[in-house]
């Protein structure tokens, strides 16, 4: 072999031992697989805004702007008002302000009590007056009452600890009557008996 091939081979040898070194060395692309890291942001919480619902009865209350107020029994003359509240979410809220014959709240549960039974009861206000509310039914309910002058207003609503029980606490803690409403009772100076027998209700179920 003449001296110039051994030196050509020689140098051909450097280039191919370059060659493969450098290819060792080349990072390797990242799998198409490997999960990348992705940079989400946050979406901000919807904000559901309170608006005022004015009633031609006498009272008026806030509600969350998602909920569609209905009213119902139109023709019925003994129903001051009758309110269906539903919304987007499952269930409905009913508030009723009707003529009624019985005096008391604690008459009309313990009629109720003949063919439902009834737990968590509790007092509740719809302005000045005190009422009683109550879980019953499956899936749970939850009514409140109060009867006063001859009158009966109820709400009731799915008992679900969530959205309805928050939509209704909203209803009844914004809740108020039209000074008209009380123009004919101005020289009434004595409490309706019928409005304080619903903590002694209470007090009895409770024992």
């Amino acid at each position: 072999m003449s001296k110039k091939v051994k030196v050509f081979l020689v140098i051909l040898s450097t280039i191919i031992a370059s060659g493969i070194g450098l290819w060792l060395l080349k990072p390797k692309k990242q799998d198409n697989f490997v999960q990348k890291e992705i940079s989400i942001k946050q979406a901000k919480p919807v904000e559901i805004k309170n608006i005022k619902y004015n009633d031609e009865a006498g009272f008026e209350f806030e509600f969350p702007e998602d909920l569609i107020i209905k009213p119902i029994e139109l023709t019925n003359p003994q129903v001051y008002s009758s309110l269906e509240i539903t919304s987007a979410i499952e269930g409905k809220l009913t508030l009723r302000i009707a003529d009624t014959t019985f005096k008391t709240t604690s008459e009309w549960i313990a009629e109720f009590e003949k063919n439902n039974f009834i737990s968590d009861l509790t007092t509740f206000r719809l302005d000045d007056l005190t009422g009683i509310n109550f879980i019953y039914g499956v899936p749970k309910n939850r009514l409140g009452i109060i009867i006063n002058d001859g009158i009966i207003y109820t709400i009731e609503s799915p008992g679900d600890d969530g959205y309805w029980d928050r939509a209704r606490d909203i209803i009844i803690n914004s809740f108020k009557f039209k000074p008209e409403v009380f123009e004919n009772n101005e020289n009434k100076t004595e409490p309706d008996p019928a409005n304080k027998e619903t903590i002694t209700l209470i007090e009895e179920n409770l024992e």
